[in-house]
């Protein structure tokens, strides 16, 4: 039934070690100072986020700015060239005459032209000749034109190739009118390569990006990539429909998916949208570096408190498990100690209830011993307890311990034993302890005796304490009867069971 085995020790409780102690200690005194930085870093995005909003907003203005007072010096023009006596008189050589020079010394302006209302072009800087050799005369498909007829005052066409140039263009037009009534108009194919211009040299903050819009939602300038850009449409896009419906910032993946904080602002002279962004990954980018130099501050008291982790934790991490290895084992006898009895009989009875199986405790002493350790014979009665614990670790199995429980008692458990094998056992015990003469080795005059009590979970008792008391009652029946070595709780004239209220 049982199997001898010399390994009587049970895992002992899982613990952390003082190591680790202190270094759970070294974080919870860190944790706080690393939450606070990052709270910190939080804000930090809070108002680096509101900062770039504002300096959005101020970018905006200055390029909103830049291109009407880029736009009125054409508009200027167009005024001053609308109201001149050649435009009408509609004198067609003197204007141009008067076109060409105005266009080589403003090369942005890609050509001036005078329609009539039928949109034929009466005079022109340049002419427009096909590849069959025909000048082209007539721009009345074109959208300035359809726009120019119905317009009092200045008028803006769709992105556009030069004829050309095939440059990106806009027109800009503004009507001759004469006694009132409009008879024709003048238009300046304005080259956008001189709006880029002007928003890149615009005073804006670093990383900013800058994007114009027609008021088709065509870009026509940006300052990143502009050859990528310049010339797409995005009517349809959440970006144009917020620009051209009065939101002021929101934060959107732009037209190359990067999510960007974007702030709007419209021109004042012209039906155009500029839009200022900045990478929203930029910002969580300086919030993390602000991060990092908070947490550099705690680098020193970091390294100090490392530095003394490794070198004091080591050895006082040794000196813990030792003293704990000591309060786990009984020094004399090698057993299990009375706390590692507790905490296992706690496990096992636990153990054996979800099992739903039987164990067993035995209580062993030597009567008479306890008057030879108080006599003469004191080293030879600790040699008679050290010895009965070598037997009785030699005959447990690998589920089985054994625990010097008192001065001079040792307790042993006995996992899935009924009260029938726990009496076969106790029996094989004094029957061992019998044939050692380990009773016998000496020359005290009083007699020594083995004794043992068994209790069994949950014949007996159903928790620790009970079973405790109904082995200890077992065992003072044991000790008290001159021929029976052996006592069940069951055999004593006591209550069947101890109920736990008596505890």
């Amino acid at each position: 039934m049982f199997q001898l085995n010399n390994d009587t020790s049970k895992p002992a409780p899982f613990t952390y070690s003082l190591r680790s102690r202190l270094l759970l200690l070294l974080v919870v005194m860190l944790l706080p100072l690393i939450l606070f930085s990052v709270y910190q870093a939080y804000l930090s995005y809070e108002q680096l986020t509101k900062q770039i909003l504002t300096d959005n907003a101020r970018d905006a203005k200055e390029v909103g700015n830049n291109i009407d007072e880029l736009i009125q010096s054409t508009a200027d023009l167009l005024v001053a060239i609308s109201s001149s006596r050649p435009a009408q008189e509609q004198n067609f050589g003197e204007l141009k005459q008067w076109f060409g020079a105005v266009a080589k010394e403003y090369p942005y302006y890609k050509n001036i032209i005078y329609v009539d209302l039928d949109g034929n072009i009466r005079a022109a800087a340049s002419t427009f000749t096909k590849k069959d050799g025909k000048i082209i005369a007539n721009v009345g498909n074109t959208a300035y034109y359809k726009r120019s007829l119905t317009a009092e005052g200045l008028a803006y066409g769709d992105f556009m190739l030069g004829i050309l140039s095939n440059k990106p263009v806009i027109h800009i037009t503004y009507p001759v009118e004469r006694e009132g009534e409009k008879i024709a108009f003048v238009a300046i194919a304005f080259d956008l390569a001189r709006l880029q211009e002007r928003i890149v040299t615009s005073n804006i903050t670093e990383g900013s990006e800058i994007t114009v819009f027609d008021q088709n939602g065509t870009v026509i300038a940006r300052t990143l990539n502009p050859s990528q850009w310049v010339g797409k449409c995005f009517k349809s896009s959440d970006i144009f429909t917020a620009a051209t419906g009065g939101e002021k910032n929101i934060t959107a993946p732009g037209p190359d998916g990067i999510v960007r904080l974007m702030t709007f602002q419209k021109t004042e002279t012209t039906p155009w949208v500029v839009t200022v962004c900045f990478n929203e990954s930029s910002i969580r980018n300086l919030a993390v570096n602000n991060l990092l130099k908070e947490l550099t501050l705690f680098v020193p008291l970091l390294l100090v408190a490392l530095f003394g982790w490794v070198l004091i934790g080591r050895d006082v991490d040794k000196r813990y498990k030792a003293a704990r290895r000591l309060s786990m084992t009984d020094p004399l006898t090698s057993l299990g100690s009375f706390l590692k009895f507790n905490h296992d009989l706690e496990q096992d009875i636990a153990r054996a209830k979800h099992n739903m199986q039987s164990m067993a405790l035995l209580l062993v002493d030597v009567r008479g011993l306890r008057e030879m350790k108080q006599g003469v014979a004191y080293e030879y009665g600790n040699e008679v307890l050290i010895g009965m614990a070598d037997i009785i670790r030699n005959n447990l199995r690998d589920t089985d311990s054994a625990y010097r429980f008192d001065s001079d008692e040792i307790s042993v458990l006995l996992s899935s034993t009924d009260e029938l094998d726990a009496y076969e056992f106790a029996q094989h015990l004094v029957d061992e302890i019998a044939v050692s003469d380990l009773l016998k080795k000496h020359d005290w005059n009083e007699k020594l005796d083995i004794a043992i009590g068994i209790a069994v979970y949950p014949l007996d008792a159903s928790s620790a304490d009970c079973i405790v008391l109904c082995a200890t009652e077992a065992l003072h029946d044991a000790k008290a009867s001159e021929h029976t070595k052996i006592f069940t709780y069951s055999q004593t004239q006591r209550p069947r069971k101890i109920k736990e209220s008596a505890g």
